[in-house]
């Protein structure tokens, strides 16, 4: 009895434990005349990483006289290149879907419908248990006509509060958020370095997804 009591609280302290550890997602853009990626890394505490992709240099490439977006993706296993070919037979085959056979796509539509209510309740239950660790936004520009380069630096100050405005009402920033635009005139020039680290508890995200599984099951009983 002793036994099975101490195993009984031993799991709950290691439940409480696990459900403590944050998990934190780092985002990353940067782009200037020579380099470009966006980055995404998935990690615990301590730099103890689940996941990592990079996405380098994005290239327009002409497949079958189509102009397509191609890039290289690298994560831990390896690089590999996306499947621009395989891309447009997705997209010929759901347009064929939606001309000849209509009642396929009224399914389709449904089952989006279905997931995106599920998808949606899940992100409300997200956004209200996550934290901003670092938001950092630096744009660098110019442009040969100096008036058009301070026309649109003060667009694009507006156009980041906005952005920053809107972050503000649905998420918890832990440390101020930093915005900058640095104008260059006569010359053309285009930088940006952006960096955002969102973090979330363990638990929160497991109490997060009862929404898909608790649906999933609602949809089988409905069909039973």
């Amino acid at each position: 009895m002793v036994d099975w009591l101490l195993a009984t609280l031993t799991g709950f302290g290691v439940a409480y434990v696990i459900s403590r550890v944050s998990i934190y997602i780092h985002l990353q853009f940067f782009r200037n005349s020579n380099d470009d990626f966006i980055l995404v890394d998935v990690y615990l505490p301590y730099r103890i990483h689940l996941y990592s992709m990079k996405v380098p240099i994005i290239e327009i490439v002409n497949r079958d006289n189509i102009p397509w977006l191609e890039s290289k993706i690298v994560t831990e296993h390896g690089e590999t290149k996306t499947h621009s070919r395989r891309e447009q037979r997705f997209i010929k085959v759901f347009f064929d879907i939606c001309i000849k056979h209509p009642q396929k796509m009224r399914r389709i539509m449904k089952m989006v419908r279905y997931y995106k209510k599920i998808y949606c309740r899940f992100m409300h239950s997200i956004i209200k248990s996550i934290y901003c660790e670092k938001f950092y936004w630096k744009t660098t520009f110019g442009l040969e006509d100096a008036a058009a380069t301070a026309i649109l630096s003060g667009t694009l100050w507006s156009v980041k509060a906005m952005i920053l405005t809107f972050l503000q009402k649905r998420t918890n920033f832990k440390t101020k958020p930093v915005i900058r635009v640095q104008p260059i005139f006569d010359q053309n020039k285009i930088e940006v370095d952006f960096q955002c680290i969102f973090s979330i508890k363990l638990g929160n995200l497991i109490n997060a997804s009862k929404f898909i599984f608790l649906s999933k099951d609602k949809e089988v009983q409905r069909h039973v």
